[in-house]
């Protein structure tokens, strides 16, 4: 049995006075934009739906974006997300188009990143530059795809990897959730499913984490011995340190082994 070790963290950053980003976390959400901080931690033992949104839009459009895509996933929490992630998709960019409309026109959106677990088995779904990232052996592993245009441009050859922090529209997403159908078709970026381990450990997080700080900064603190608060905690403080230009959301979900389990194999090293 699963014993998932779980914090998520969202920051209003050091610059932003408006916290647009959102989180979902097993029907916990950031339910009132003014929070410019908020967090949750627990102990889930069946899996469940974990989420980053990051709103976009200006005002107060962006934080309703946001908190719109985690509210829809509230409906889906009963649900098999795997069956119904399609539905999902197609009702929160239309509410999100909607907001066009309601509010003279000016356009919201929103990314999301998303990891469903269910059966001892993960599957990441992302829109936009929200990312997730698999901790195993050692190993960090990008789960999602960034939906930008400077990630097509190298996929395509067209830039290196060194110059990417340097390109001037490295934040220009190619999708996001609040895109009308007659402009395009969204498509979310599909993981191939995981067979879940001892001592994996996800992340999932806005682009004011992996704009901050590097992935090899990443990868050691989740590679430490800490919590998942605490590393959450370690996370966004690192990316508060240098600069915290955006609103900063992490998510760290730590497949810990229950005490029980542990229990059961020191008895059985004295029988």
């Amino acid at each position: 049995m699963l014993k998932l070790d779980c914090c998520f963290i969202t920051d209003s950053g050091k610059i932003r006075t408006n916290n647009e980003d959102n989180f979902f976390i097993c029907g916990t959400y950031k339910r009132t934009p003014e929070e410019l901080r908020y967090r949750k931690k627990d102990f889930v033992y069946r899996g469940g739906i974990f989420a980053v949104c990051d709103g976009m839009g200006g005002e107060e459009f962006g934080e309703k974006a946001s908190l719109i895509s985690v509210e829809e996933l509230n409906n889906f929490k009963e649900k098999d997300f795997n069956e119904y992630h399609e539905k999902y998709f197609d009702m929160v960019n239309s509410r999100i188009c909607d907001l066009r409309f309601e509010n003279n026109g000016v356009k919201s959106g929103t990314t999301i990143a998303l990891i469903y677990i269910k059966d001892e088995k993960a599957i990441s779904y992302n829109i936009g530059d929200s990312r997730t990232y698999l901790m195993r052996n050692k190993k960090l592993t990008q789960l999602s795809e960034d939906h930008t245009q400077v990630a097509q441009m190298l996929k395509m050859g067209m830039i290196k990897e060194e110059d990417v922090q340097s390109y001037s529209n490295r934040h220009i997403l190619t999708q996001h959730l609040g895109i009308p159908n007659d402009e395009l078709v969204i498509s979310p970026y599909i993981s191939d499913v995981i067979d879940i381990k001892r001592g994996d450990i996800f992340l999932i997080c806005s682009d004011g984490l992996t704009d901050m700080i590097r992935n090899d900064d990443i990868k050691n603190i989740l590679n430490s011995k800490m919590s998942a608060e605490q590393m959450a905690e370690t996370l966004v403080n690192s990316a508060l340190q240098m600069g915290g230009k955006d609103n900063i959301t992490v998510g760290v979900i730590k497949n810990a082994e229950p005490k029980e389990t542990v229990w059961k194999k020191v008895k059985k090293h004295f029988v």
